[in-house]
């Protein structure tokens, strides 16, 4: 990448003139960046000879090439695939979400599925392939020191009729073996799991009718119960789904527009009772990320859009952070997009 003041002047380049539409069709030079847990490397989508690839860049040996493990290709047509998502499993693996554009009974689908990348031994795995149909790429947890994936994922082994449901699989990134957590359930359209890896809950919901499920366990082994089971009259999507379980017991952060901004709480998962707001914006639906903490049992941001997107920090030294990256780059310019296990090494899009 360039320096940095020559990435600042090449935006001051456009400061006060009208940019030509073509540079905005031009492939950007580095996409994505995501930081390891320990800080050491950086997985980031890079252009090369006009054509997108996958790579990896050493921290710990400044100016070296990428090294570069997979294609980006164009995603439009049937038949094209391409990477989609990109993400770190420990400090050795990197598990890609790929995507292919299939045609099935007339009509485009896209398919999906999980592969590691190991960057010792450069093998690139397949991450519970077998039986997989349509979807099979929704990551619900990490276990960065097990190198474990717990995966939703669709698959043909419980017949035609259940090929739509998910099950949840925990998956091993080395060596792609899995085996089953959940069996796909008739009501069930979506898992969720707390930051333990522990599926806590899961959401269905009924067309005909328009009612909304929703089911809760406090811990493993529980059965899950069902919780809510109502339509939103409103079309506004008044019904609440946890976001974030914290370490309090049956507690979880929670949106709702019930009092017509969405804003967010804490709330009781059991009562369904709602806490006094933890976050809102003024004249603003808090839509954007919540962020958490590494251990994903405390929120420690959210993201608001208003003019642009806005990122707010809760915790005193994120705030500072925020601050001074404002100062540096003009208010709400600078945007943390990776931070590694410790939160010590930062990555912001400006």
């Amino acid at each position: 990448p360039a320096p940095l003041p020559a990435q600042v002047a090449q935006a001051d380049k456009w400061a006060n003139e009208m940019i030509p539409i073509e540079v905005f069709g031009k492939r950007p030079f580095m996409q994505g960046p995501r930081i390891s847990p320990d800080g050491t490397k950086v997985a980031v989508q890079m252009s090369k000879d006009g054509q997108g690839f996958l790579g990896i860049i050493d921290l710990e040996k400044p100016g070296s090439a990428p090294e570069f493990f997979i294609a980006t290709t164009e995603f439009r047509d049937v038949g094209d695939r391409t990477v989609a998502v990109w993400r770190w499993v420990g400090n050795e693996n990197v598990v890609v979400t790929m995507a292919s554009r299939e045609n099935l009974y007339g009509q485009r689908y896209d398919v999906t599925r999980l592969i590691g990348y190991n960057i010792k031994t450069k093998k690139i795995t397949p991450l519970a392939w077998d039986r997989a149909t349509g979807q099979a790429a929704g990551i619900l947890h990490i276990d960065h020191d097990k190198g474990k994936l717990l995966v939703q994922r669709q698959s043909d082994a419980y017949g035609t009729e259940r090929w739509q449901l998910p099950e949840v699989v925990l998956v091993d990134v080395n060596t792609g073996r899995y085996t089953v957590v959940e069996r796909p359930n008739p009501v069930v359209q979506s898992w969720i799991a707390d930051g333990k890896g522990v599926v806590r809950a899961a959401q269905g919901g009924d067309p005909d009718t328009g009612k909304e499920r929703l089911m809760y366990r406090s811990k493993p082994g529980d059965t899950l119960a069902t919780i809510s089971n109502a339509a939103d009259a409103t079309f506004t999507g008044a019904n609440v789904v946890p976001e974030l379980f914290l370490d309090e017991p049956d507690m979880a952060i929670v949106r709702s527009n019930k009092d017509n901004f969405r804003r967010i709480y804490k709330m009781n998962m059991k009562t369904m009772e709602l806490g006094p707001v933890l976050f809102e914006k003024k004249g603003y639906d808090v839509e954007g990320t919540i962020f958490a903490n590494f251990e994903r049992n405390k929120m420690v941001g959210a993201e608001v859009t208003q003019e642009s997107d806005r990122q707010y920090w809760f915790d005193p030294d994120w705030k500072i952070i925020q601050q001074n990256m404002d100062e540096l780059f003009g208010k709400g310019t600078a945007h943390i997009v990776s931070r590694d296990r410790k939160d010590e090494k930062l990555i912001f899009l400006v």
